[in-house]
């Protein structure tokens, strides 16, 4: 890890905004609706370049893909590994109940294409990957696209040592 005697290194944590598009692409893979995966691959790829981007500009050091690759943090385990199905429920947002008006706002800006995070899949049985490579590709695609700009990142050598 990288250390700074000269300033504070700087990086983010979750989930960046999505493009609609690829919001709309991901409300249908979370609901099991078929997708065309070449889209949903093309969204990926120009939804990240913009985070990469974005994050390049504000001057972060550390950077990540901003979980553009998955509907949610949490919803898209039930892709990628065992041991998840049926509806979980989770109580709804507080600080979302506690703002009505913010409320109003994000539906307004989702629309009815949105995934469901109060009620996602719920661990069922033995959680394990079942398949690595969707996780390896996602590190590769994000190191090659941030590799695309010039003036790159100070750090991504934790993705780097997960591919190790």
């Amino acid at each position: 890890m990288l250390r700074s005697s000269e300033r504070i290194l700087t990086t983010h944590a979750g989930s960046l905004p999505r493009p609609r598009q690829l919001c709309e692409v991901f409300a249908r893979l979370s609901r099991h609706e078929p997708i065309d995966e070449a889209n949903l691959k093309t969204l990926i790829e120009m939804a990240t370049r913009e985070v990469i981007r974005k994050q390049l500009d504000a001057g972060i050091d550390i950077g990540n893909n901003g979980e553009q690759s998955r509907e949610s943090f949490f919803s898209y385990v039930q892709h990628r590994m065992s041991g998840f199905g049926g509806r979980g429920k989770r109580p709804r947002f507080g600080d979302i109940a506690a703002h009505p008006s913010y409320l109003a706002r994000l539906a307004a800006m989702v629309g009815p294409d949105y995934v469901d995070l109060l009620n996602p899949a719920k661990a069922i049985g033995e959680v394990r990957y079942v398949n690595r490579e969707p996780l390896d590709r996602e590190c590769a695609d994000y190191l090659r696209i941030a590799a695309d700009y010039q003036l790159g990142f100070t750090e991504s050598l934790l993705i780097e040592s997960i591919l190790a």
